[in-house]
């Protein structure tokens, strides 16, 4: 069933969302890789996940924050689900920010942002 540009399907009576099947999922193998999720992931769903992150969060290790990311998405999306459906997607690196805590005088502990 499609409900606006949400698909669901009826289990039980109730109504589940793509989101809600892979949480239950992720709830059900806890501490497993999730390996088939394949079908869940859509160009509309990779569409509505970029509007839901933080649009003022500070920009990646490439140097694009969301606004510079969202120029090229219309192109960039279909390769990237085609990659990913593939397994050939490889995940960018990451920027590490170090904190420094000092707990107590001449002791420090430092721990990845």
């Amino acid at each position: 069933m499609h409900i606006g540009n949400i698909d669901c399907t009826r289990d039980n009576g109730t109504m589940k969302t793509e989101k809600m099947h892979v949480a239950e999922r992720a709830r059900k193998f806890r501490g497993e890789a999730l390996t088939n999720l394949h079908q869940f992931i859509t160009l509309d769903n990779l569409h509505e996940n970029y509007e839901e992150l933080n649009k003022y969060s500070s920009a990646g290790i490439d140097g694009k924050d969301w606004f510079t990311y969202g120029m090229d998405r219309i192109k960039r999306f279909p390769k990237l689900l085609s990659e990913f459906k593939a397994g050939v997607y490889k995940v960018p690196p990451i920027r590490r920010v170090y904190i420094f805590k000092f707990i107590v005088i001449g002791h420090k502990l430092v721990r990845y942002l």
